[in-house]
């Protein structure tokens, strides 16, 4: 990561504007202007919500993040929701039965925001154009165990809520050489019991 930031004019904004910029509009550079002023940006599927609209799989699409190893070239990086439920009774079995059906979700899926369902039932084919690639790709990553949750969201509260995110903001400013002390800090607010 270091080797990319660092490097000058590998940022859109530089250094100084990337920890500015707010994450939700940082990609809208890829769509805005002819040449784009930005030709990548690694963002989950829900940074649609914020482009131009009708521009998903015209003037932008996305791809899986290209892996070095070609053992890793199947890996796809994501966030989930779960339910939890707390009482057995039977309209809490009724509405959980009602989740695990692939109805569940169709407009919400459906709607072009980036949200997909894990469902292997649900049909792909009901999604947007532009969605339907990158449906078949999660469902190829859950079928082949090849999903994994992005860091953030399995770090305990204490270390994911803020500090990571703080820590990254330091690291960007100070410099390559604040590695060791950015990752010595976030060693050291992990819980004891995590």
């Amino acid at each position: 990561m270091g080797q990319i930031l660092f490097r000058n004019d590998a940022l859109f904004s530089g250094r100084d504007g990337a920890v500015v910029t707010p994450y939700q509009t940082a990609q809208v550079p890829m769509v805005d202007g002819d040449p784009p002023k930005c030709w990548l940006y690694h963002f989950p599927s829900f940074a649609s919500e914020v482009l131009p609209s009708g521009s998903v799989g015209t003037t932008t699409d996305a791809f899986p993040f290209p892996s070095l190893d070609p053992a890793n070239r199947d890996v796809l990086l994501g966030g989930m929701s779960t339910a939890l439920v707390f009482a057995d009774r039977p309209e809490v079995r009724a509405v959980v039965k009602f989740m695990a059906t692939p109805a569940f979700g169709q407009k919400w899926y459906t709607a072009g925001l980036g949200t997909f369902s894990a469902n292997n039932r649900f049909d792909v084919s009901t999604y947007d154009q532009p969605w339907r690639s990158q449906a078949r790709l999660l469902r190829s990553a859950l079928a082949s165990d090849t999903f994994r949750l992005d860091g953030g969201d399995l770090m305990p509260p204490e270390v994911g809520m803020s500090t990571f995110w703080g820590a990254m903001i330091r690291y960007l400013q100070e410099g390559p050489d604040s590695l060791d002390a950015t990752l010595a800090d976030l060693e050291a607010a992990w819980p004891d019991d995590g």
